[in-house]
Formats: structure tokens, sequence, C-alpha cells
């Protein structure tokens, strides 16, 4: 590289150039010094613990770490995203340190296997042409999976695959589709995405199955472990170990395991693009290589003027940031119903029989498997009448019929789960219907409901103490106390009753978060994570019955959607019994206190969003009924054709309307004759009228 070549005699000192001030002095999350070449992350939660190794080869065939000053530079680049000085001075949060260190590391890489990546060989990474920066960025968003064009990992294991094959025998082939005649299937109507025929795609199984490259999943019973593969395709070539989407014909066999039972209604809008916003993230990264030049670093600044002044937005096929899909309000009124009345129906009995398994059968601890008897002996007469009989049903399912018709079982399997057949599987069910009632209630993220703890309530229990997901001053996440529906204050009681017996039988050693789900091994809890909180609500939607498209797919409810549930149950309310519903939930017997409430828990911004998809609904089902507002839609669409338009984009346009106070969407309390009711008013502000 420019400027590096040194006398042999003087290379000790290359490990010092440039290194006496850095950013990785005061970056939190680094474990590591500034000069290893071995690099470890915490950014203090679970599965965002990572490493860096720097000894990778570069295209001309040197290591990377034989090239110390551009070494010097990528590494302040990279911390630099977790220090302080790339935010105003205050430590950012754990998950925007994280998401920003990965995005860099992306980055990187793209520069590096990119043509950008010749320029820092030949060149130096001062003088990266302004051609080259651009090319890096429209890489980076060619399409929505980023890692996969990124890495070129198609090509690359089409390649890979290719030279591997090369020694398989016909004796290897003969003898393996002896055994598993499912590894010949190929699906011709699935989409290929490597470059090899039918006899090589088998080949490939072949080779990836000796090397036990292959997992059992929810869809396969040969799935390729894609983590492990790409890790030999890609070894010393990349710093970042992003994620990759799976290639399906390299998988083959049905699955033993029961996986969902109707296929997912998308909770989110995600096209083949990249989004908006993701290209933002990316300017941003290339934006803080400026503050390199603190520290007397050489930084591309023409190829970072190139980025910065280009609107790469006009050349780039973007999409605007997915968005959940909203809940069907009577949908979301029913399982919401369903699961409240499961819990004050079985919510008792399940937790019961779960701390006597517990305490009683002691030889069953921390085991999968759990005798039928103990089961029996540990259920209330309640939960016997209901159906128990054993430990798991899924396990029975598995370990029983393996070798049976994977949807004859399925549809046996949830019969019988209905039928409440096994006491675990009524506890995901249980921890589901928690989920859907504190987050319908509360309104708050999924990381805030996460992360309460088992003693949440105030002294009074009128309050709950949420730690908000948004970070405050250093970091640091802030505490706020919210007003606290009696139904979410008896399932606290009911969950840290739980947890308190078992504590107090030796079985668990301290408090857990409260959502923090028991485990399919007796006496133990999973973590309160993203994927036990999704699997609970998943299974609740399975046991509820949520109602399947005309497509045959089941909406899987994510917090994201009952964020706004509540609010949308108000503003619904009069249309079909939501609001008689509400008051016995929350004990507001007048509206007006019902409303007030809403306002007070419920987030601005999502009770905004839930006050524009009524009003959406309402202008597509009866337009004239609104002729002011009907003025500034036609205005700004160019049609009065409402229905012809997306609904995501009338709803967001109403609902800027409504933060910039041009439109208001808000209840009319008044008294008839049933007592005290409301209307809600949808109306054009008197200066919007006046334009």
């Amino acid at each position: 590289m420019k400027g590096e070549e040194l006398h042999p005699d003087l290379h000790f000192l290359m490990g010092s150039i440039n290194c006496g001030m850095n950013y990785s002095t005061g970056n939190p999350w680094l474990l590591s010094e500034h000069s290893d070449d071995y690099w470890a992350f915490d950014f203090c939660a679970p599965g965002r613990r990572f490493s860096v190794d720097f000894d990778i080869e570069l295209a001309n065939g040197r290591l990377l770490i034989e090239e110390r000053t551009t070494l010097n530079i990528l590494k302040n680049w990279i911390s630099l995203q977790g220090h302080s000085t790339n935010y105003n001075k205050l430590i950012p949060s754990p998950i925007t340190a994280y998401n920003n260190t990965k995005s860099a590391l992306q980055i990187i890489d793209a520069l590096l296997l990119g043509p950008a990546g010749s320029d820092i060989i030949e060149f130096g990474i001062e003088n990266i042409r302004e051609s080259s920066a651009i090319a890096c960025v429209m890489r980076l968003h060619e399409a929505s999976n980023k890692a996969s064009v990124i890495y070129d990992i198609d090509n690359r294991a089409s390649s890979f695959l290719r030279e591997k094959i090369a020694g398989i025998t016909p004796q290897h082939l003969a003898k393996l589709t002896r055994k598993m005649p499912s590894i010949l299937e190929i699906d011709q109507k699935l989409p290929r995405r490597l470059f090899l025929s039918d006899v090589e795609l088998i080949k490939a199984r072949t080779w990836l199955f000796l090397n036990h490259l292959y997992r059992v999943n929810e869809d396969y019973s040969h799935a390729v472990k894609i983590k492990s593969l790409l890790d030999l395709i890609l070894n010393r070539k990349i710093l970042n170990r992003p994620y990759f989407n799976s290639i399906p014909e390299l998988c083959f066999g049905k699955s033993p395991m029961i996986g969902t039972e109707y296929p997912s209604i998308g909770v989110r809008d995600n096209g083949e693009q990249s989004s908006y916003s993701t290209f933002l993230v990316t300017k941003r990264i290339f934006k803080s290589l400026y503050k390199l030049g603190n520290l007397g670093l050489p930084i591309p600044e023409r190829a970072l003027n190139a980025v910065a002044e280009w609107n790469l937005s006009e050349d780039l096929d973007l999409k605007d940031p997915g968005r959940y899909a909203s809940l069907d309000i009577e949908t979301g009124l029913s399982i919401f119903r369903r699961a409240t009345e499961f819990i004050l129906e079985y919510g008792s009995s399940i937790l019961d029989s779960l701390v006597k398994l517990a305490l009683f059968h002691p030889s069953a601890l921390g085991k999968k498997a759990v005798a039928p008897s103990s089961v029996a002996d540990a259920c209330d007469l309640k939960l016997r009448l209901l159906g128990v009989q054993h430990w798991s049903l899924a396990i029975e399912y598995v370990k029983g019929q393996r070798r049976q018709d994977a949807d004859r079982v399925r549809e046996l399997y949830y019969r019988e789960f209905r039928q409440g057949r096994g006491l675990f599987e009524l506890s995901r069910v249980l921890y589901g219907s928690f989920e859907i009632v504190i987050g319908t209630l509360l309104a708050r993220r999924q990381k805030e409901l996460m992360s309460l703890p088992c003693n949440c309530l105030d002294e009074l229990e009128r309050y709950i103490i949420v730690e908000t997901g948004k970070s405050g001053v250093a970091g640091i996440n802030e505490l706020h106390k919210r007003p606290c529906p009696d139904l979410v204050v008896k399932i606290v009681h009911l969950i840290e009753n739980f947890q308190s017996r078992l504590i107090k039988g030796n079985v668990l050693a301290r408090k857990l978060p409260l959502l923090a789900p028991p485990s399919i091994h007796l006496g133990q809890f999973s973590a309160a994570s993203s994927i036990n909180y999704n699997s609970a609500l998943t299974t609740a939607c399975d046991f509820f019955e949520t109602p399947l498209n005309s497509n045959g797919e089941r909406p899987y409810i994510r917090q994201h959607q009952l964020r706004r549930l509540f609010a949308m149950l108000f503003f619904w309310g009069n249309s079909f019994g939501g609001l008689d519903t509400l008051r016995w939930f929350l004990s507001h017997s007048d509206v007006e206190h019902l409303y007030h409430y809403i306002t007070e828990t419920v987030p601005g911004e999502i009770l905004t969003s839930a006050k524009a998809a009524y009003a959406t609904s309402q202008i597509l089902a009866t337009p004239d009924y609104y002729p002011e507002l009907q003025v500034l839609l036609r205005k700004h669409f160019g049609t009065d054709r409402f229905e012809i338009l997306e609904h995501d984009v009338l709803e967001d346009y109403i609902a800027e309307l409504t933060n910039f106070g041009k439109v208001s969407i808000e209840p009319h309390f008044f008294s008839d004759a049933q007592g005290k009711t409301y209307k809600i008013i949808i109306k054009v502000i008197e200066h919007e009228k006046a334009q």
C-alpha cells in the first residue's frame, strides 16, 4: 500500500504508527485493546456479544493485519460507533452502539470486497475514488437482504459446492439415497438461488450430509446449517458475521417437528428493495469517517463528500420502511377477550400444578420427560376435566409418530392441543395470554415488557414501573410510572406468587423477569427474549384459533400490533360491543374516565396512529359524511376515489394532518337515556377550511 513500505529493520514501528490516540479508549462495549488483532464486544444483552478477527485475506493475497495504517483507520472507524464522540458526547444505548457497529463492519466488508478494495490496496484508504464509494453504497442497497448481495453468496456457494462435490462417488449417492430417498426430491416450483443442475444439487446435499451440515427445524428434516456452511465459504475473507437467509433448495425432507398450525400472515411489509431508513444509516456511518481526522488519520475526503452530496436515493429503488400490518379490530377484541377468560379460568390452576409437579417430584426436575402419573397427581380437578394427560404433548407426538405423515401428525396434534392434553403447552398458552393482556392494556414496547421485574408495581399497586426502551442520558433507560388496571395487577400477583413458591421450595434461585416463561425442562425457566415472547404469542394464537385469511394463513399477533389495539377498541367500541368489554376489564363505568385513562396510558404516536386508522376506515366506508376531509385528501392525492389508494398511504397522510393540527379526531361525550356515551368527531380545523 502507498506509504506503508518501510525498511525491514523498521517494521517494529508499524504497530505504533497513528496509534497514540484512538477511539477504542472510551468505547465501553469493546473488551479488547486497540492493538489486538482479535476484538471482543459485549453490548450487555444476550445475542449482542460477538468478536472480530482482523486476520483476514485481502484481494491481493496479503493479510489485513500486515497493513497496519489501514488496519488502524478501520479499527478507529469501528470503535467510533460505540464512542460518545459520535453521539454529541453522550454514551449511546447498547442497542444503538450494537446496530451501528455491525453496520460499520458490513460497510467495511462491502468496501474491501468491491472496487474500493482495489483502491485501498493500491493507493491507501484516503484515496478511495468517488466512483468506488458510490458503487459500494449502491451495492449495499441493491436488495433488502444486503448480506447476500455484499458477500455474493449465491455465486460463492455454487462455486464452493461444485468444487466439493467432485469427490462424491456413485457409491456415496447409492448408499445415501437408499437410506434417505427424500434427498432426491426436488421441488421444481421452488425458486432456485444456486447455479447447480439437479444432479449437482443432489450431490451437494450428499456432501453436506456427509459433513454434518444439516439440522432439524420446523420446516425440514434436513435444513442446512447455513451459518456453518458460510463460515467455510467465507473463511478469513470478512470481518462481519452477518445473518444469512437459508438456501431452500439445499434443504429436504418433511420435518418431524410440529411447527405452527398454519402458515403465517406476514406481520410486516417486506419487499425486495432496501429501505430508505437503512440507506440513511449507511450515509451516517460513512459521514462518521470525517471524525477520524480529529486523530490526524488520513480520510477519503473526496469520496465522503460524494456520498454526502449525491442524492443516491434517486438512483436506488428504495422502499419505505416496512410497517407492521394492522390487526383486524374484531380479531383483536376476540383474542383479548379469550386471553382474559383463559387467565381467569385456568391461570391459578396451571401455575399451582407446575409448582406441585416441581416440589413433589424432584426426580423429574430439569427433565423433558415426565411420567403421566406425576402430571396427573399435580393437576387439580379443573385441569383433569379439561383433559391434561401429559407433560408435553409435542414430545409425545415427536417421539411416537415420527414416521407418520407430517400433515396428519400436525392435524392430530392441534386437535389434542386445544383439548388441553399437555400441561407444558397450556403454560405457553397462559404466558401468551399474559402477554396479550399486558401488551394491550399497557401499550408499551416489547423490550419494555420483557424487562419488567416481578416487583414492578408501586406500593399502592395503582401504578406499574416501566423502564422505557428509549434511552436517556448516557444510555441509561428511564423509569416511568404508568396507571395499572386491576387485571394487570392480578396477573402480576399470579406470577409473583408462582415464582415465590418455587424459590421457597429451592427450585428457583431468585426472582426472574415477570414474563420469563417456564421451560420445557421441568422447574426451569426460559429467558425473557424476543424469540420466547413471540413463541408464546404464536402458541396462544393457535390455541384461540385466530381466523384464517383467504390464503389459509393465520395472523400470529405481535406486540407491535397490540400496542394500538387498546386505543382502537375505544374508537371502534360502539360498533360491536368493544366498549362494554373495555369498561368491564378496566372497571371504568364512565366512558369519559375510560378515555382519560387511555390518553394517560397509550403513547402519543400510538394514539395518533389509532385515530388515523379509524378515520381512514370511515372515509373509505362513508366519504360523503366527511366533506371537509374529502377536500383535503382530494387536494393532496388528486382524486376522490380514495379506494384506489394504498390503505397505508392514506392512513399515514391522515396521521400527518393530525400531527400538524390540521385535523382533529376526538370523542364527543354526551348523555342519553342509557347514560353517558360518545361519538367520534372528525373535524378539519377552521384555518385549513379557509385556505
